[in-house]
């Protein structure tokens, strides 16, 4: 219980108005704050009032905090508490303080979450799914991600343009081996199967056949020299032709490669 503190003295400052009692506690107060509350010099405060001074002070300093949070970049309701609750707020001022942001329009989870969708999307090519898992992580209620849209054709066009990146990134692979990596990583990037196949399809550029042959005789020659020193004959064919098989090259390829081989041994 407090003795009775009355309010000694109040100041008006650019962005707060500073409350001192007369033991010379000084609280510091939005103007929010101060016109919500009957404060006035030679006020005598009541428990109650003193306490909802301090509760006042501390919610200010949290309001300012996640303004700022959510000013320097775009968050979502259930980030932007649980930054307050690190920062030391409790669980009911983090709510108020949320809802006090969105009635500002500081905090708007619809149009987080469309932004977002369209910039994953459409400028940095990432599918649906990743979006969508995403969005979850980050709180956005399932009402708001299930309103979401995501048209077909265009999911097609992200994963074409990603596609071409990848099948450049694997312009030397064979075509096995690219196609493996155009699927996969698309998958990772947050398409469907389906998609990621039909994208890889229209966009992988195919090596010539004798330049994939050609690739495929360079490794054959370095497998038997590196199988050759623990196998011989029959043991040694075979390692070699499970090498380049896991490697990804046609089974056909690879055993047309080896007999010629053998044959100019011989």
């Amino acid at each position: 219980m407090n003795q009775g503190y009355t309010v000694k003295k109040i100041e008006v400052g650019k962005k707060k108005v500073f409350v001192t009692l007369d033991n010379d506690e000084r609280f510091s107060l939005s103007y929010n704050g101060y016109t919500d509350h009957p404060l006035y010099e030679g006020k005598v405060l009541s428990d109650e009032e003193y306490h909802s001074l301090k509760v006042l002070e501390e919610e200010d300093r949290f309001i300012n905090l996640a303004t700022h949070y959510v000013l320097k970049e775009a968050h979502t309701i259930y980030q932007t508490k649980i930054y307050l609750i690190k920062k030391g707020a409790d669980a009911p001022m983090s709510n108020r303080i949320v809802k006090r942001l969105e009635e500002s329009g500081y905090l708007d989870d619809k149009a987080y979450a469309e932004s977002y969708a369209y910039e994953l999307g459409s400028l940095r090519m990432y599918g649906k799914y990743r979006i969508l898992i995403d969005l979850k992580e980050k709180g956005i209620d399932e009402s708001i991600i299930a309103a979401l849209s995501f048209n077909e054709e265009e999911e097609l066009q992200k994963a074409c343009a990603y596609a071409r990146l990848v099948n450049r990134k694997y312009a030397s692979s064979i075509d096995i081996k690219k196609k493996q990596k155009m699927i996969y990583s698309l998958r990772e990037r947050g398409f469907d199967d389906e998609i990621a196949k039909e994208a890889t399809r229209l966009e992988l550029t195919p090596m010539d056949p004798e330049l994939e042959q050609s690739k495929l005789v360079e490794e054959m020659k370095r497998a038997f020299i590196r199988y050759g020193h623990k196998a011989s004959g029959y043991e040694l064919k075979q390692k070699v032709l499970v090498y380049l098989a896991r490697k990804g090259y046609p089974y056909e390829n690879i055993k047309v490669a080896i007999e010629e081989y053998n044959d100019e041994d011989q």
